[in-house]
């Protein structure tokens, strides 16, 4: 009997150990509206921005931020990501209670994968070793930020776009609002740890 219940509090202890836990995090998404990209040549003032509703590559449709006990997570979703042209900018505007950084991800002809980096607020690299992942397939770019090089926030908001380039043109679309970049960095609401 007693090499019975030592058997069956050893499965119990092999099964707990074995169990995955779920990470809990606050979690906000939003979507965004189709067909809101805004385009503007090179040269041209950032008021000139008009709407380009024909343009699918990198139209923001949708966003994921979810607040871990280690990590921000940030997705982007877009209509279309390819692997062509001049590439694309995604951005993410990452506000804190006493900090604002700016986390980029560049893809272009020769690193497609992406290339990451976190600026401050008046473009200052920092120094932060960040996940990122470009999913041509399911058009998303995401990142994966380190709290620690955030300050270990209560809360953070992030607002997040794309910007794409041809050969003398920018289109933009910020994840928060539509066909308006102007108000570029529009942030979401509190997420909490």
């Amino acid at each position: 009997m007693r090499l019975t219940r030592l058997l069956v509090a050893a499965a119990a202890g092999t099964a707990l150990a074995v169990t995955p836990f779920a990470a809990h995090a606050d979690t906000y998404s939003h979507a965004d509206a189709a067909g809101d990209v805004q385009v503007k040549g090179f040269d041209d003032d950032p008021s000139a921005f008009v709407t380009d509703p024909s343009r699918v590559l990198g139209d923001v449709v949708g966003s994921r931020v979810s607040h871990f006990p280690r990590t921000v997570k940030a997705t982007v979703r877009v209509r279309e990501l390819t692997r062509t042209g001049r590439g694309a900018l995604t951005w993410y505007a990452v506000r804190t209670p006493d900090r604002l950084r700016w986390v980029l991800v560049d893809t272009t002809r020769g690193r497609w994968a992406g290339r990451v980096a976190m600026n401050t607020a008046d473009f200052r690299f920092v120094p932060c070793s960040i996940d990122h992942k470009v999913d041509y397939v399911n058009n998303t770019v995401q990142v994966v930020i380190p709290r620690s090089c955030l300050g270990n926030p209560k809360w953070v908001r992030v607002g997040l776009g794309m910007e794409t380039y041809g050969a003398t043109r920018q289109w933009s679309d910020d994840g928060r609002v539509t066909a308006d970049v102007t108000r570029a960095g529009t942030y979401g609401p509190r997420i909490y740890r």
